[in-house]
Order: C-alpha cells, then sequence, then structure tokens
C-alpha cells in the first residue's frame, strides 16, 4: 500500500515536472469536432460628430462638409464645433437656430473675420460660445 502511494506521488511529480508525458484516458483523446456560429448583428449608437465645416458650394459635400451652418449645427453632437471656411455662402433662411448644448461656432483660423459670410443666430441651447457671429432675431 505504501508503496502504491510513493509510485502515484512520482508520477504526479514526474509529470508536473515535465519528465513523463501526461496520460490522457481514452474519452478526451477522441478529436474534437470544431464548427463556426455566427454571431448577432452588432450596431454602434450613432454619436454625432464632434467637428463640422461649413465650406464652400464649389466643393463637394460629406459627414463633415456641409454647405450651411443649418446642415452642420444638426451633425455635431453637444460639446462639438462647427468652423465657417473661407468661401461659404451664407444660409438662405436666417436666422439659423442653435439647438446644439456646448457647441462652438467659429471662423476659419486663418482667414480673417471680415472675409467670411455674415450669420444671424438664434441661440435655444446653453453653453454656446459664437465669437464672431452675431445673435437674434
Amino acid at each position: 500500500m505504501a508503496s502504491m502511494i510513493i509510485q502515484r506521488m512520482y508520477r504526479f511529480v514526474a509529470v508536473a515536472r515535465g519528465w513523463l508525458p501526461q496520460q490522457r484516458s481514452r474519452k478526451f483523446a477522441r478529436q474534437a469536432k470544431l464548427w463556426v456560429e455566427t454571431l448577432e448583428t452588432r450596431f454602434a449608437p450613432a454619436l454625432g460628430l464632434l467637428n463640422a465645416f461649413v465650406v464652400p458650394v464649389s466643393q463637394p459635400a460629406d459627414d463633415i462638409h456641409v454647405h450651411t451652418l443649418a446642415d452642420a449645427v444638426g451633425r455635431v453632437s453637444p460639446g462639438g464645433s462647427v468652423t465657417i471656411e473661407l468661401g461659404a455662402s451664407p444660409d438662405p433662411e436666417q436666422p439659423v437656430n442653435i439647438t446644439t448644448d456646448g457647441l462652438t461656432i467659429q471662423g476659419d483660423p486663418r482667414v480673417p473675420n471680415s472675409a467670411l459670410p455674415s450669420y444671424r443666430l438664434n441661440i435655444l441651447a446653453s453653453n454656446v460660445t459664437s465669437p464672431i457671429f452675431t445673435s437674434g432675431p
């Protein structure tokens, strides 16, 4: 009995230290069958953009480059900024309603403010910064 215990302990230590290969039982010796499962579709929530640019009509529009300030304000998430670039046209319908909180509306910093279009803004949100544009109807 004592010799059987010593043999088991030796085998345990030998396998643990890598001296002997570990024996596998017949139950686990068979190959496992592999398969691929499809996962459910996951979409990230629309978070909006942090920046948008009002560009001239001659430039193509995309997700962040639009032709009107109203479109740019609608695309930007709270805390974002809208930059008016040189050559942009003023919105045909003014005043432009600003409904996004924490928005910054600025001109292109490389261009003098006198070269940018004029906008009238109707600010309906809080913490809106617009250093170069006038507010009110």
